[in-house]
């Protein structure tokens, strides 16, 4: 049995990590307890049929915020992330 592994979605870390895993432990450590929580029950929720978009805005804000913390420019996965709601609102509306 072959095992995913992906690497963490941290900005420039390269450490290889298990696929159900968005960050490395170091990383996913320094993201906000609430914000841990939201991406996890939002992950699983896909995993039950949901639709991506909400998990994907959830795990953008999770890798805004560790940039953040490790003083990194923020600004293009912030733009990613107001892309992500845009459509988002694009779709409920319609």
């Amino acid at each position: 049995m072959s095992t995913r592994m992906h690497e963490c979605a941290a900005p420039g870390c390269r450490m290889r990590i298990f696929e159900r895993f968005l960050m490395c432990y170091r990383h996913w450590n320094l993201v906000p307890r609430d914000l841990q929580q939201l991406v996890t029950s939002r992950w699983e929720n896909m995993q039950y049929g949901m639709s991506p978009r909400l998990y994907l805005i959830a795990r953008q804000q999770a890798i805004i915020a560790v940039a953040a913390l490790e003083g990194l420019d923020t600004s293009g996965y912030e733009l990613k992330l107001n892309r992500l709601r845009s459509s988002a609102n694009l779709k409920r509306s319609a």
